[in-house]
């Protein structure tokens, strides 16, 4: 008899169990559903403000013409990676980031493309930034970069043109990194064949750093430029291509 009665109320607990599972699950799928009709079905989440973060001299209204496409969409739904690519598409944009920001709005973290050298051919001008693209002209004033000689802007069109562009700019970085801001020191980055030459800004002299290996050549050339400076007068050519060694003359 203690037995059958054991065997009952264990099935009786098994059947509570199963019941308030059961009441579970209903409660998690009556609050889901409610969530999603809350979310998908009412105006509590749609998109009504974007707002543009970034420098100066974005394109702002080109932005927003994008952007503004999608007010009125679903926030939580929003295709972002869409929007992001789109953008993208904007010649002036190196990059953008988008934040959701509760319950209708959509923040952009814009950047720019910046220009750091000209590209002058004799033909055209051209603005490059720090990944070798075309800048869009923000203006028919003049910009004080350094001037890169040697190629022209169809050569960018190229994969040994953006090759060579790109050694450039490995060269501008060099001298950043070790003490020559380009735009201070820079007048010139000429390009022949796949060797880098620089003029320099306050003297005129050429220095030659060949065509690759920049990273020892601009430690090379920190090294002797103190002693080069406290002599009052710079040479007409500083040599860096050869391996320990720096012929000046």
């Amino acid at each position: 008899m203690r037995s059958f009665n054991g065997r009952a109320a264990a099935r009786t607990a098994r059947r509570r169990r199963r019941i308030r599972r059961a009441a579970v699950v209903s409660l998690v799928v009556i609050l889901a559903a409610g969530g999603a009709w809350l979310v998908l079905e009412t105006d509590r989440f749609l998109l009504r403000d974007v707002t543009v973060n970034g420098s100066a001299g974005l394109p702002v209204d080109s932005i927003r013409v994008v952007a503004d496409r999608y007010v009125g969409a679903n926030l939580v739904t929003l295709p972002v990676k869409r929007i992001r690519e789109e953008i993208l598409r904007l010649p002036e944009v190196c990059d953008v980031q988008l934040r959701r920001r509760p319950f209708h709005a959509l923040d952009l973290y814009v950047t720019g493309r910046e220009p750091i050298l000209l590209l002058a051919d004799g033909e055209e001008t051209v603005e490059l930034d720090a990944t070798g693209a075309a800048v869009p002209r923000r203006g028919s004033g003049g910009v004080d970069l350094p001037v890169l000689t040697g190629l022209s802007g169809r050569d960018l069109e190229t994969e040994e043109g953006r090759l060579l562009v790109g050694k450039a700019i490995e060269v501008l970085g060099l001298l950043g990194e070790f003490g020559f801001p380009p735009d201070r020191h820079l007048s010139e980055i000429h390009v022949d064949g796949r060797e880098v030459d620089l003029v320099w800004m306050e003297t005129g002299t050429l220095i030659r750093t060949g065509s690759g290996g920049y990273r020892e050549k601009i430690m090379k050339l920190r090294a002797v430029y103190g002693a080069l400076d406290e002599d009052g007068r710079f040479p007409s050519l500083v040599d860096l291509r050869f391996d320990r060694q720096v012929v000046v003359r």
